[in-house]
């Protein structure tokens, strides 16, 4: 059962040019829910733009206890130096590599390919608008194939009473999941 894991602002902007909109330690209940996620479901399908983004410093430490990275790329695998990460040209291919159930991380291009088939989105709905691309968003879910089944809100501020820590949420947000109900 392949799920999607997002996060995004009110308009549904996930990036503008190649980056994210906020970096990881501003808003770090996502990060830590994010990490919690993508070790459960052990296979990754992402992006070759999102893998190599440095904002998320991924090149440094791929996806510590994940089993399977699968990048999704026109390019060969030639091209990479990115030790263990397999390379699918199509989304269906990605699915055909997968191991276990798949976690699709995006970016945007990734996410519209993989809605089709996703059965469950953990999205982060942040409680702002940013500046973003239209390019960069998040494909909207139609009410009749998506049903809310979980929202947490998730204030701003620090994580804990700690004032040296940089884990904080600098907007607002909601924790949510949906579950799809039909298929177009």
């Amino acid at each position: 059962m392949p799920a999607m894991i997002v996060a995004y602002d009110r308009q549904r902007g996930i990036g503008k040019g190649k980056e994210q909109l906020w970096r990881p330690y501003e808003m770090a209940s996502d990060k830590e829910r994010f990490r919690m996620i993508s070790r459960e479901m052990g296979t990754i399908i992402v992006g070759s733009n999102s893998l190599i983004d440095e904002q998320i410093d991924l090149i440094q430490r791929p996806f510590p206890k994940v089993d399977q990275v699968i990048m999704l790329s026109r390019r060969d695998k030639s091209e990479f130096t990115i030790p263990d990460i397999d390379i699918a040209h199509s989304m269906e291919e990605a699915l055909e590599m997968a191991r276990h159930d798949p976690l699709i991380i995006g970016g945007a291009q990734v996410y519209r390919a993989g809605l089709p088939y996703a059965d469950r989105i953990y999205a982060t709905e942040i409680d702002a608008d940013l500046p973003h691309d239209e390019a960069t968003r998040f494909p909207e879910l139609l009410p009749d194939q998506w049903r809310e089944t979980e929202r947490t809100f998730v204030p701003a501020g620090k994580l804990n009473d700690d004032t040296e820590s940089k884990k904080q949420n600098i907007y607002p947000s909601y924790e949510v999941t949906y579950e799809r109900i039909a298929r177009s």
